[in-house]
């Protein structure tokens, strides 16, 4: 965790100082695609970073809190975060949320719990695909259209694994999901079947 949180500090001042070079009269668009492409670079380390942090922080059990939560406020909250994301690509959303469902679960990991989910749907998606989700007090279950995933199932919950070779994806999202789900006792499964993702997240 110490290694994740030592590398914010320069990778920030870095980024600051590339900001001041795109600001920088007379650089040619050479240079400018090579310093937007260094800046990607930063960005995608900074995120990592954080997200092993996380990692580590789940590891370490320091989200400890398990009070009910209303997990359909959250559920809600998501959706509508995401919904320009999703315009973006054209992406039909639909929802069937029961309400006021109460989960004992850290508010903060609820909350990172559906929206990697729901991040991991769009990121995974076709152009003009759909995305679907539903929450009983039993099990949120997330479905969405793509194509089929080019690692085995069993190890889609791994670090650094990606379903599909996606530009900007740490492969971490759905390992995030998986401690999240052991740190407070829900289940999580995959499955993919007729041009559909499927990932549910069992809370009894």
């Amino acid at each position: 965790e110490n290694a994740s949180h030592e590398m914010q500090t320069p990778l920030a001042v870095a980024q600051g100082k590339l900001d001041l070079l795109l600001e920088t009269q007379g650089l040619s668009d050479e240079q400018l695609t090579l310093v937007q492409a260094i800046q990607q670079s930063i960005g995608k380390l900074s995120k990592l970073g954080k997200a092993l942090q996380l990692l580590t922080k789940i590891d370490n059990q320091e989200f400890s809190s398990q009070a009910p939560v209303n997990f359909s406020r959250i559920t809600e909250a998501s959706l509508e975060h995401f919904s320009e994301l999703a315009t973006l690509k054209d992406l039909q959303m639909s929802s069937r949320i029961e309400p006021n469902v109460q989960i004992s679960v850290d508010p903060v990991l609820a909350d990172i719990l559906v929206g990697n989910l729901l991040k991991n749907a769009i990121r995974h998606n076709g152009q003009g695909g759909w995305i679907a989700v539903e929450l009983t007090s039993e099990k949120l279950v997330v479905r969405n259209s793509g194509k089929p995933p080019r690692v085995p199932t069993e190890q889609l919950f791994g670090r650094f694994q990606k379903s599909h070779a996606t530009d900007g994806s740490l492969g971490l999202g759905l390992a995030i999901v998986k401690k999240i789900a052991d740190a407070s006792q829900f289940t999580v499964d995959y499955q993919f079947s007729e041009g559909a993702h499927q990932l549910t997240v069992g809370f009894a």
